[in-house]
């Protein structure tokens, strides 16, 4: 029996045994294997190497999902052959047993919303390295200005940070803003041409993520392999490409954008809209890899966030995500809740300023912190005033905090 620990969403060959690494060197393809997992039988298959057209040593899961799921990035868990002869029934693990909700009752904050406010400057860099150098976070309090913290994140270790944060804070009493710089939603336009547009927001995130609209879909391994599989899947349906870089040519992506004439799958409704910030000119999903491009790390950070909220649910800490689970943040689903926010950094660093991780990261927790103590940020975080018609479509789309809700002649759709 082999032990593993989890590290992303498929497994290598190299890290098993001998035994099971030629057991699964014999398939081909797209070719099954049944594994238990922690006892529990699943199904995997091969992958393959979109870009160079060969198989690959690691494999995905094809059944067996919920079981898969059931075990955190970091933790280890056993892996075998399944036994021969034996029936695999796939049932998910039993629930645990249900958790006290911890409430995040608000304190004596001066009558402000929050109690804490954090923001994590994202970063989509594929090395460890790399996402040292580039995640910031910085944290803020009513009476007290946003510092930086001191320590190192990678995105794993980012989220187990905001976990531990949001349960100290929960049994403290202290209730937090706390966001991301990285779209939290899908464009409405590319949920209905997958046929998910239908489906609550977390469900269809799940469903777009793990390949779990059609047949043959991708699911998510890393950022130019999805890409390059999705784009390869839509054409095989005789769609156009959808992902795209201008300036990364091992990407291996069209260098331009295949949608700018298409409907709107490229673009959220809130990418459109000025910020009553000031500047804005979020990026769509769709493009990948360049400077400022944001595709790459909403991908990433979307594959964090579900986690997150997992874990919260896990362990009772209420989290809920706005503008998805209700159009202000007054409204009940919000009570003694933590609230994950979207803001676009641009938007909120102040003139002369210039921009930086760090910068980022500060001006924006700030910005909330200010907001907040000024009493706007309940205002910033109710956007009920728009058109009735656009009200499900922004609950599955998302927004960002203070773009404006009416459309202004002259800002690109």
């Amino acid at each position: 029996m082999n032990r593993l620990v989890k590290r992303e969403h498929c497994i290598w060959f190299c890290n098993l045994s001998a035994e099971l690494q030629e057991m699964l060197s014999r398939l081909a393809e797209g070719e099954s294997v049944r594994l238990s997992l922690n006892g529990q039988p699943t199904i995997w298959c091969r992958i393959r190497d979109r870009w160079h057209k060969k198989q690959t040593n690691r494999i995905r899961i094809t059944q067996g999902l919920e079981i898969w799921r059931a075990i955190p990035l970091g933790t280890e868990f056993s892996i075998e052959a399944h036994p021969a002869g034996e029936e695999a029934s796939f049932i998910a693990p039993d629930p645990a047993p249900p958790v006290a909700a911890k409430a995040a009752a608000v304190l004596d904050n001066s009558g402000c919303l929050f109690g804490e406010y954090i923001f994590a400057d994202y970063s989509g860099a594929g090395s460890l390295n790399g996402q040292r150098k580039s995640i910031k976070v910085a944290v803020a309090r009513p009476d007290f200005q946003a510092t930086l913290e001191t320590r190192t994140f990678t995105r794993d270790s980012l989220l187990d940070w905001m976990h531990s944060k949001l349960l100290s804070a929960s049994e403290r009493g202290v209730k937090v803003c706390l966001g991301q710089d990285h779209s939290y939603g899908l464009p409405f336009g590319l949920a209905r041409e997958l046929g998910i547009e239908k489906l609550p927001w977390r469900t269809a995130v799940d469903k777009f993520l793990d390949g779990g609209y059609a047949k043959g879909a991708p699911s998510f391994t890393t950022v130019p392999a999805f890409a390059s599989a999705f784009n390869l899947w839509l054409g095989s349906k005789g769609l156009p490409d959808y992902f795209w870089c201008a300036s990364q040519s091992t990407y291996l992506l069209p260098t331009f954008d295949p949608r700018r004439l298409a409907d709107k799958t490229g673009y959220r409704i809130t990418d459109t809209r000025g910020s009553t910030f000031g500047k804005c000119s979020p990026k769509p999903l769709n493009r990948l890899g360049d400077r400022g491009s944001v595709g790459g790390q909403s991908l990433l950070g979307l594959t964090m966030l579900r986690q997150l909220i997992a874990r919260c649910e896990r362990d009772g800490i209420l989290l809920r995500c706005w503008p998805f689970d209700g159009l202000a943040v007054s409204a009940k689903e919000y009570e003694g809740a933590h609230v994950l926010v979207e803001a676009y950094p641009t938007a909120l660093r102040p003139v002369g300023v210039a921009q930086s991780d760090a910068a980022d990261a500060l001006s924006t927790a700030e910005a909330l912190r200010l907001a907040d103590i000024e009493g706007r940020l309940g205002k910033l975080l109710d956007i009920t005033g728009i058109s009735a018609e656009l009200h499900d479509i922004v609950r599955f789309e998302g927004w960002i905090l203070g773009q404006q809700i009416q459309a202004t002649s002259g800002l690109r759709r």
